[in-house]
């Protein structure tokens, strides 16, 4: 585990925040250290039927594009994790006891942990819960 203290939210505005700069955020440290890396595999965020490239308040909907077209030499970036939709990745997720005590979903909390009221952690929560696997959360 490397440990990146970053100033990067000083080079965004309010119009360029996190989420429609995600993309280029996640391949910053892989780019940084791509010498050292060699392939850089990235959850996805979309499943393919709703990826597209276009004007979107998130640009995550055009991962599958964009991280390859930020690979080097000798750095791959992959977005991977197409072929389930959300549901499907919580569950994947959830046969590893090691997520147990670390899944990380919010976007809300800034220093790690969950929320358990935004969007992200609502829809883990009830896919968890209705799959009977809260106990282990």
């Amino acid at each position: 585990m490397i440990v990146v203290d970053t100033n990067i939210d000083s080079f965004y505005s309010r119009e360029l925040n996190y989420v429609r700069t995600l993309s280029h955020r996640n391949a910053i440290i892989p780019l940084l250290l791509q010498t050292g890396i060699g392939r850089c595999l990235i959850a996805s965020a979309y499943s393919y039927e709703h990826a597209f490239v276009g004007i979107a308040k998130n640009m995550s909907f055009s991962d599958l594009i964009a991280y390859p077209m930020l690979s080097t030499e000798v750095l791959d970036i992959l977005s991977i994790g197409s072929q389930y939709t959300r549901t499907e990745k919580t569950l994947r997720v959830a046969e590893i006891p090691d997520s147990f005590d670390t899944l990380d979903v919010c976007f809300r909390q800034r220093k790690g942990g969950n929320c358990s009221v935004c969007p992200k952690c609502v829809r883990t929560l009830l896919t968890l819960e209705i799959a009977g696997l809260m106990e282990c959360y």
